[in-house]
């Protein structure tokens, strides 16, 4: 049950406020003015020495007025809220008709009627210190007001607002009065009222008025419409520009500025600027959160048509029924041809679902509850859609009830998605139940409710002797080295609700005591509330991936032994021409160190001679073609530090498995020192077959000069 007093909750807030003000003020005025009395302070009890100070008794009044609006506004002591305040307007009102009937007995007998009756009363009604006449007058109605304003009817809170009315605007003539100058207005012997007695009227009257937003004045006053927020626009200005017309025609007129005459036709033309002025800022002012309230209304209608929702209000006391338009669309009716009714509401709801949507609405109204329930409606069209009603009985601030308001989310399609995910849970647990890893699912205590098959046979227990037992009990797990329990991942997840692993190296020890290496992974199952309900443990047998880890880090050590140990220089580049691999025999044949290389294209290291880049670039091209997987070339290279060496080229291209060139192996051996023996050779033999051509010549010129 919720109030809807059709007030904003900041306009509530500015109330209270408004309320401790005026309250506060009342006291203030009300207090100075006593202590002014007893101390003989002038200043506290009148604002000027030549105007008419507030009485004791006025002062008495004030206060007993502002603690029975305490008591209204913040319910003090429970049931004797109401009780109190009533009998403190009651005292205010027998002070006032007291007050009244001395003025009555002076204007019948011409003495005062207390004094010559009750002399004990001379302290509150002696001539000079009795309360004005007018002041009685009001002090009589606002007791009744007070005393109507502890009612809870709301009919005796709108006789109060009306009550209130007359008071209110003769208490604002006081010190309008007083501000303009017109002593006449509270200067009448019968009729002498008090500057800080007009104000502290004027602040109980208003606190009066804005103790209660249900009657009518404050519905205009306080309502979300436009002409209240037109209203509450415009009074301030009401209320200011009178006293500024005012004073300006009465300081004219006594100034000698302008005449009577031209002093009205002032008045009347500053009037008409005034009233306009304030009309057109207002009806902006209006205009523009209209606007502001036609967008949200538009955002609204989107929302709702978006989220497949409406909203309704059913005004219980007339039968008004009021559909937004996505209710409309979701019932399957027309707008212009339906005019929706609580009985036609019901006509629409599954004749199943019927009696018991009706019972929860009424019980709900009858034990002011909100409620939420779901049920099924028949569309025009025949099928039937499922709606989930959320609803709240509204009432005013005196517990009157209003209406019942809510809305209707068309969960069709939600409830054909839950069908479905019904329909792939069976699904999936006929998947698991197939699926190549081993599976075991446990509740949120650990105890086994699932295992597949390939888990029965990874673990050696069946699902029959598993189920209903703890999870550790058929999953126990140990470390592979050093044979210490680990601990259960069932058990992490269940403490963190978090997906876990399991660490390397871990085995299961399966129920004949054989051991088998598994990896596996922990997932928290959760239910409908994000709650975790159970454990689901997916682990598989990897003793065979073990064997062929071990086999690979093997091969993986030879080759980086071979590759760090060889005599030839090994470079790898990508097919992008970047060096990936850089053995520490290219550190040292080449003098360029890995850091230096790694990363970075081949080219740019400019380690091939100038003269022998064509031959280079073939071996490349070719390599790059893929017609030819190893090509052999020798060409000059540079060192880092500029010497020129011979090197042989051995390159290898290494495929992807789709036979493409992933990168290019090359075994690089430096044959400079082979390249000069080899021309020492090739001179040395040229030589020496140059001698035996000399000395075969001489042998053949000596022979002949023998013959001769």
């Amino acid at each position: 049950m919720k109030d809807r007093s059709l007030v904003s909750p900041a306009i509530k807030r500015y109330l209270r406020i408004w309320i401790w003000i005026d309250i506060f003020v009342v006291f203030l005025i009300s207090f100075l003015d006593i202590i002014g009395w007893i101390f003989d302070i002038p200043l506290f009890r009148s604002a000027w020495s030549n105007w008419k100070p507030m009485m004791p008794v006025t002062a008495i009044c004030f206060l007993l007025s502002a603690v029975s609006l305490l008591f209204i506004r913040e319910k003090w002591y429970r049931g004797y809220h109401r009780v109190i305040p009533s009998l403190l307007g009651i005292t205010v009102s027998i002070i006032a008709i007291l007050s009244i009937l001395d003025y009555a007995g002076h204007l019948i007998t011409g003495n005062e009627f207390f004094n010559s009756t009750f002399p004990g009363f001379t302290l509150f009604f002696d001539h000079n210190r009795r309360m004005a006449f007018v002041t009685a007058m009001i002090f009589l109605f606002l007791g009744i007001v007070i005393f109507l304003q502890t009612s809870r009817s709301s009919v005796m809170a709108n006789i109060a607002h009306l009550l209130i009315i007359g008071p209110l605007i003769v208490s604002y003539l006081v010190p309008l009065s007083y501000i303009l100058g017109v002593s006449h207005v509270h200067g009448i012997e019968a009729l002498p009222v008090s500057l800080n007695t007009g104000i502290a009227f004027c602040f109980v009257c208003l606190a009066l008025v804005s103790l209660r937003t249900d009657t009518w004045l404050m519905k205009i006053l306080t309502g979300y419409h436009a002409g209240s927020l037109m209203f509450r626009r415009l009074l301030p200005g009401l209320i200011i520009l009178p006293l500024f017309i005012g004073w300006f025609r009465i300081y004219g007129e006594q100034t000698g500025l302008y005449k009577s005459d031209v002093g009205v036709a002032l008045v009347a033309m500053t009037y008409t600027v005034g009233l306009i002025w304030l009309v057109w800022v207002t009806a902006s002012s209006v205009n523009k959160t209209d606007r502001e309230r036609i967008r949200n209304q538009a955002m609204l209608t989107e929302a709702q048509r978006i989220g497949n929702t409406g909203n309704w209000e059913w005004n219980i006391h007339t039968g008004e029924f009021v559909w937004s338009d996505q209710m409309f669309q979701i019932f399957g009716e027309n707008k212009k041809h339906f005019i929706p009714t609580f009985d036609k509401f019901l006509l629409h709801i599954h004749p199943d679902d019927r009696k018991y949507t009706e019972d929860m609405i009424r019980e709900a109204i009858a034990a002011n509850n909100s409620f939420t329930m779901e049920y099924r409606i028949n569309s025009p069209g025949g099928g039937i859609r499922h709606v989930i009603t959320r609803g709240d009985v509204w009432r005013d601030q005196n517990n009157h009830l209003l209406s019942c308001i809510g809305t209707v989310l068309d969960i069709t399609e939600l409830k054909n998605a839950h069908e479905a995910l019904r329909a792939s849970q069976e699904r999936f647990f006929t998947t698991l139940s197939s699926i190549g890893d081993a599976v075991i699912a446990t509740d949120v205590h650990g105890n086994i409710t699932f295992l597949n098959r390939i888990g029965e046979e990874i673990t050696g227990w069946n699902l029959q002797e598993a189920s209903g037992r703890p999870v550790m009990d058929v999953f126990n797990i140990i470390n592979e080295n050093t044979h210490l329990e680990v601990e259960s991942p069932v058990k992490r997840v269940l403490d963190t609700g978090m997906i876990v692993g399991l660490a390397n190296h871990t085995v299961l020890i399966r129920k004949d005591g054989t051991e088998i290496p598994i990896d596996d992974s922990g997932a928290p199952i959760r239910g409908k509330d994000g709650n975790t309900i159970g454990v689901v443990l997916v682990f598989r047998d990897i003793t065979e991936r073990k064997k062929s880890e071990k086999l690979i880090r093997y091969s993986e050590q030879r080759l980086r032994f071979h590759f760090e140990n060889s005599p030839l220089a090994i470079v790898e580049w990508d097919s992008g021409y970047i060096v990936t691999q850089w053995s520490l025999e290219a550190e040292r044949l080449f003098g360029w160190s890995r850091e230096e290389t790694i990363g970075k294209p081949i080219g740019s290291l400019g380690m091939v001679f100038e003269d022998d880049l064509p031959l280079v670039e073939n071996t490349m091209k070719r390599l790059s073609s893929g017609i030819e997987r190893t090509v052999v070339s020798t060409n000059r290279n540079y060192t880092k530090k500029g010497s020129v060496i011979v090197c042989t080229w051995y390159n290898s291209i290494l495929v992807d498995e789709n036979g493409e060139m992933e990168s290019v192996m090359s075994l690089v051996q430096d044959i400079t020192d082979r390249q000069k023996a080899e021309v020492a050779l090739r001179q040395a033999r040229t030589q020496l077959e140059q001698k035996v051509e000399e000395r075969t010549t001489e042998v053949n010129h000596h022979h002949q000069r023998w013959w001769l």
